[in-house]
């Protein structure tokens, strides 16, 4: 009850404000389409972002610096329109800090078996880590631009004339070439350009001093991980008797240890997902036509309620956060029959391994059979 108080209090003082005027609610929207595509989301999100906020204040969207100043006085109490519905102006804007905060981040990028972006006498490729300047960046959130530390210059894509793949080099900084904006899709782990679909993506993700360049399909040769290790964003899933869940061709499966790409996932935490690398999609519990739930990998969804898991550290299980009292477990008949007529406990705990990405050996590599499939079933206390 008093959360519906809370809410209807917030809803009537809302209702209370009257529209912007004609001329605020005009310097809003100049602002709004002023810088281009989308960054974080829509264009409304841009601007009550981090990224909004450092860009107005360092004077990168020069278009929204009037309905910034307008915004954070009394004037900036009325109704403009948001992403799903009329908003207080005064909620998406906020007075510039003294000191200003940074908008420069240092990075680098690492494929999905370690190796790292590097750049070498302007080209660019992917190769073990050296621990040299080359393999650094500094990306500019404010011009969404990526400066090679080793010779000064800004990453570059060089598209073909259909848009549909190209090279990629460094160049001059030029703030005003779209070729030269990036962003980094934290959710699919990879590094895009700002306005076209291409991204940076190395020809083989398992030769050394692999060329990279932009193309716009997207597999395991286009996975980067933003950050200073390796190591951190994956993990095999792993049983008490040594089995590893893999995936193939978005299947799941568990078998002996084969130290491939196939037994490698991340976790994305914010949204509750657990990402295959080789599939590039995300585990995914569905009800099939025998009125059981089935597990197979499907294009990440963050609103989708069947391809959220929380781990138990202190069971050691994965559960579905949907389908609650399922867990992961193993279905050990699957070489024999193609429906589950009994279930094992092979699965029923296991761990999350660091998966030393480094010493990975070929994508997709299989043995004669799979061991077993993964299954979901209810959740049992080990011992039970």
């Amino acid at each position: 009850m008093n959360k519906l108080i809370g809410f209807t209090a917030v809803l009537s003082g809302v209702l209370a404000l009257d529209t912007c005027s004609f001329d605020i609610s005009g310097a809003y929207f100049n602002c709004l389409y002023s810088h281009g595509p989308a960054i974080v989301g829509s264009v409304f999100d841009d601007v009550k972002s981090y990224l909004g906020h450092v860009s107005i204040c360092y004077g990168a969207w020069p278009q929204c610096a009037e309905i910034q100043k307008i915004a954070i006085t009394s004037a900036g109490n009325c109704l403009v329109q948001g992403d799903s519905g009329v908003v207080p102006l005064n909620t998406l804007f906020s007075p510039c800090e003294n000191p200003l905060p940074p908008y420069l981040f240092d990075t680098q990028f690492y494929t999905a078996n370690g190796y790292i972006l590097s750049e070498y006498y302007g080209a660019l490729y992917t190769d073990v880590v050296r621990n040299n300047p080359n393999e650094h960046f500094t990306y500019n959130l404010t011009s969404q631009t990526l400066v090679s530390k080793s010779n000064g210059q800004c990453v570059e894509a060089v598209p073909t004339s259909s848009y549909s793949a190209g090279t990629l080099r460094t160049s001059p900084c030029d703030y005003q070439n779209d070729n030269q904006r990036w962003i980094y899709r934290d959710l699919a782990k990879r590094v895009c350009l700002l306005k076209y679909d291409l991204c940076i993506k190395t020809e083989n993700i398992l030769k050394q001093s692999s060329p990279v360049r932009i193309d716009n399909y997207p597999d395991i040769n286009t996975l980067f991980t933003n950050g200073t290790t390796a190591k951190s964003d994956y993990f095999r899933i792993v049983s008490p008797s040594g089995k590893r869940i893999s995936e193939f061709y978005t299947g799941l499966y568990y078998d002996d240890a084969k130290n491939n790409l196939n037994e490698i996932f991340t976790f994305l935490e914010t949204e509750n997902m657990i990402r295959s690398v080789t599939s590039d999609q995300c585990l995914d519990a569905f009800l099939d036509y025998n009125g059981k739930y089935s597990i197979h990998t499907f294009m990440c969804i963050p609103t989708n309620p069947n391809q959220q898991w929380i781990y138990h550290a202190d069971t050691k299980q994965i559960e579905h956060k949907t389908h609650t009292g399922l867990c992961l477990d193993g279905d050990p008949t699957f070489r024999i029959t193609s429906y589950n007529v009994c279930y094992t406990k092979l699965l029923r705990t296991v761990e999350l391994s660091c998966a030393d990405v480094t010493q990975l050996r070929l994508v997709f590599e299989r043995s004669s059979d799979f061991y077993g499939r993964v299954i979901l079933y209810h959740c049992q206390v080990l011992g039970h």
